[in-house]
């Protein structure tokens, strides 16, 4: 089996550095003009993404018109935050709203989704649980999480992220936290996962101290 390739992009521009990034992991091999894509941002809760809670906009635009460029016209930026009203409240405040309008993709809050139960074979913790319809049967999964430390967790990257998918109860992820997010990642795998660390966060996944990292990180796996 080879080995993942992760690729690290510096510098100031989120737009060239997600490009730069894409480009090392050859990302292009593994996402179809015809696919039914998925962007899963993180918005657990509606702030604005200097604070090193949220993913910056800068990186969802640049993802749409990089799929765009490749030809990719069936897109849905798809999120569900620590609620519904907290979720819609997160969108307008960065600016999703006029985004997904402008380049003509869906913006889903998944608390309106459909819910499917899923159940986990060999679970270690999570036996069953209900997911967004659109997350679960997207062709291409595309995991935009945020830099941050997390206080159950330690960190919130690719694997934490995928919790957005989780409708209508995240709670139920508290409990063995770490097996029950190894069970969810053998459900939902992502094809790419673009880590947004323009600025991170430190001690806390939404109440911690912004740090200006100006990274973006990118894998295939």
């Amino acid at each position: 089996m080879s080995r993942p390739r992760v690729a690290i992009a510096h510098g100031e521009d989120p737009k060239a550095m997600v490009q730069q990034a894409l480009a090392l992991i050859e990302a292009p091999r593994v996402v179809r003009r015809d696919d039914r894509v998925v962007l899963k941002p993180n918005y657990v809760e509606p702030r604005l993404p200097d604070t090193g809670v949220t993913t910056d906009p800068r990186v969802i635009e640049a993802i749409i018109t990089w799929l765009q460029d490749l030809g990719v016209r069936n897109i849905t930026i798809a999120e569900g935050g620590d609620t519904s009203t907290k979720t819609d409240r997160a969108f307008a405040m960065v600016g999703l709203v006029e985004l997904a309008r402008r380049y003509g993709v869906r913006l889903l809050n998944v608390f309106n989704d459909e819910r499917v139960e899923v159940k986990i074979p060999n679970a270690l913790s999570l036996h069953h649980v209900g997911l967004s319809r659109t997350i679960l049967e997207a062709d291409c999964l595309i995991n935009l999480p945020k830099l941050k430390c997390h206080s159950m967790a330690y960190v919130t990257l690719g694997i934490k992220n995928l919790m957005g998918a989780v409708i209508p109860d995240k709670m139920i992820m508290h409990h063995d936290m770490h097996q029950r997010l190894c069970d969810l990642a053998t459900v939902l795998r992502p094809k790419l996962c673009v880590i947004d660390g323009l600025i991170g966060s430190e001690r806390h996944e939404t109440a911690g101290a912004p740090v200006k990292t100006d990274v973006i990180i990118a894998g295939r796996d």
